[in-house]
């Protein structure tokens, strides 16, 4: 009985080491998982952020093609607008070239 009672005195100290060790581990485990949350949270960040990266160029391009098709649009349409314009020049033209036959005519059918 004498040498179980040493032997747990002596064993006393490396228990409170051990429990002391556990506290550490428990602290040292809830450290970790909170590094590797925050270490997660900003991998996840950078990844978003090159994923939106690599979206500007293709965003960047479809906002090109559509101005390019605005453009192309508006180039159609101004060329038509002219040729609107240049029938109407062309018409007014005839009018008055109608209306100056007509008024040398009646000043040649005019009596004298």
């Amino acid at each position: 009985m004498v040498v179980l009672v040493a032997t747990q005195e002596k064993l006393a100290p490396a228990q409170q080491q051990l429990s002391a060790m556990d506290v550490q581990l428990a602290d040292a485990q809830e450290k970790f998982t909170a590094h590797q949350a925050a270490a997660q949270k900003q991998f996840q960040i950078a990844q978003e952020h090159i994923l939106s990266v690599h979206e500007q160029p293709a965003i960047a391009k479809q906002k090109i093609r559509s101005k390019s098709t605005q453009l192309v649009d508006a180039k159609k349409q101004n060329k038509e607008k002219q040729r609107f314009l240049l029938e109407g020049v062309r018409v007014h033209k005839n009018k008055q070239n109608i209306a100056q036959t007509v008024g040398d005519i009646n000043h040649s059918l005019a009596p004298s």
